[in-house]
């Protein structure tokens, strides 16, 4: 049977509890660790110009960047400008045109690693 009084403190209200004294330290100007990060993303983005720096078909940069074919010739003939999380996607992708594939590929190792390795365990069948 549960005590009465003191409600127990769980995990999640110990964790808000720290990050309001981190809000509250940060208001009153004391050390703390909250960060912020003054980025730049240009208001205009050239979609098309982004997209050939990658060398990818509109269909295959869609699927990379994760939109809508549509939504990409939509971009590129200025029907529709990219916003928010896509138009800092695409300052990302302009800079690095390999961002999205070094980050986001799934890691793979090496077949040749893999038989060698099954070579070396005891009772490994070939």
């Amino acid at each position: 049977m549960p005590k009465k009084g003191i409600p127990k403190t769980t995990k999640a209200r110990r964790k808000i509890a720290a990050a309001l004294d981190e809000v509250l330290a940060h208001v009153e100007g004391k050390p703390n660790k909250i960060k912020f990060f003054d980025l730049f993303v240009p208001d205009d983005v050239d979609v098309k110009a982004v997209r050939k720096k990658t060398g990818l078909s509109q269909d295959n940069f869609a699927r990379y960047i994760g939109i809508n074919s549509g939504t990409l010739r939509n971009w590129e003939q200025g029907v529709r400008e990219p916003t928010g999380a896509a138009r800092t996607l695409l300052a990302m992708v302009s800079k690095d045109p390999e961002i999205v594939q070094r980050t986001l590929a799934p890691r793979r190792k090496p077949k040749a690693a893999t038989a060698k390795r099954k070579q070396a365990l005891p009772g490994a069948a070939m």
